[in-house]
């Protein structure tokens, strides 16, 4: 009812151009009709019934609803015998259906979960219970129907245990076991979207992970590429002087200057040589990532 009540509530804000707190990704739609069947309109006054004072609003719905209608039934058909209340209800939802007005209903009537699942374009939804607490989760299930949990709330309102198993046995045991169906798998989808969150959750933190890792990598990478460069710098640099101590030394033992220079000169050549072919590689290298960006 709550959901139902808020998804109403919703839809006039946007409608009346109030911001609504949604998810970013939602959409909504534009209805020229709101009608709502919510709460007991009994009279004294006018002697209407609780279900007088509902056939009455449904009438009036059933006159008005289209395809632009947007439908918000709380506890449909209840209020006369559930057998021939149920039928009623039935015949109702067909009719909205086939006018393809857009509903959201709430019903305990079993007939109504099982005709949601015949129709194409209807989908059944539940409110999430715990099944050992009967605390509810607060979360809307669409997809699957719910169980009214008739017995278990009746046991956790402290009714006395004999008058519960009584009322088991005047229910049809088929009835009996669809409920018990029903919320047994209501709990197994809970805790498959418990794991399915568990196992999103540890994705996205490996995702994250492997991401620094990677992210480690290319430091570490780019670290050992400028220690290597660094390396070779100094062993050149090392290299060069051995040969200027070498030039020293043949100097000293005697060898003539001008032989000296010119073997000086000669190491200067091909050091101007090999600093003007590392400028054009590195400028070469620099044109191709320009290329690239302006592509």
């Amino acid at each position: 009812s709550i959901t139902l009540k808020t998804v109403g509530l919703l839809q006039l804000m946007i409608q009346s151009g109030i911001l609504v707190p949604v998810h970013p990704k939602s959409e909504m739609f534009f209805f020229e009709k709101l009608m709502t069947d919510i709460g007991d309109n009994q009279s004294i006054e006018n002697h209407l019934s609780t279900y007088s004072s509902r056939l009455k609003k449904m009438a009036k719905i059933i006159k008005e609803a289209n395809s632009k209608t947007l439908l918000l039934i709380d506890e449909f058909g209840t209020g006369s015998d559930p057998e021939l209340g149920g039928a009623l209800a039935e015949s109702f939802l067909e009719f909205f259906y086939d006018k393809k007005s857009f509903s959201i209903i709430t019903t305990h009537y079993t007939n109504i979960k099982l005709v949601i699942e015949q129709l194409p374009h209807a989908t059944n939804a539940a409110m999430l219970f715990d099944e050992n607490s009967l605390e509810p989760l607060y979360k809307l299930e669409v997809g699957q129907a719910g169980s009214s949990f008739t017995f278990e709330v009746a046991e956790k309102n402290k009714i006395p245990k004999f008058i519960i198993e009584s009322a088991k046995k005047k229910v049809e045991h088929d009835i009996v076991n669809l409920d018990k169906t029903i919320v047994k798998l209501q709990q197994e989808k809970f805790e498959v979207e418990k794991i399915k969150t568990d196992l999103a959750e540890k994705r996205d933190s490996t995702q994250n992970k492997k991401e620094n890792l990677e992210k480690l990598n290319d430091q570490l990478q780019q670290k050992l590429f400028n220690f290597q460069k660094l390396y070779e710098d100094e062993h050149r640099k090392l290299q060069f002087g051995n040969k200027i101590e070498a030039f020293i030394d043949s100097y000293v033992k005697g060898k003539s200057r001008k032989l000296v220079v010119a073997d000086f000169v000669k190491i200067l050549e091909q050091e101007k040589f090999r600093k003007l072919g590392a400028d054009k590689d590195e400028t070469k290298r620099m044109q191709v990532v320009k290329r690239k960006i302006t592509q």
